[in-house]
């Protein structure tokens, strides 16, 4: 995904997840990790 400089990455990477959740749950329930950068450090992200 290419985003615009001016997007917060925590944003992009909620709307990814959540994108991921209602379009390609298959993903989600077949991966063991998700990585990003200090960018994407949100709560939310972290179980």
């Amino acid at each position: 995904m290419v985003t615009q400089a001016s997007e917060p990455d925590i944003n992009v990477g909620n709307d990814l997840v959540d994108k991921l959740e209602k379009e390609r749950l298959w993903i989600l329930e077949q991966a063991e990790t998700l990585a990003g950068d200090r960018g994407y450090d949100d709560t939310k992200l972290i179980e």
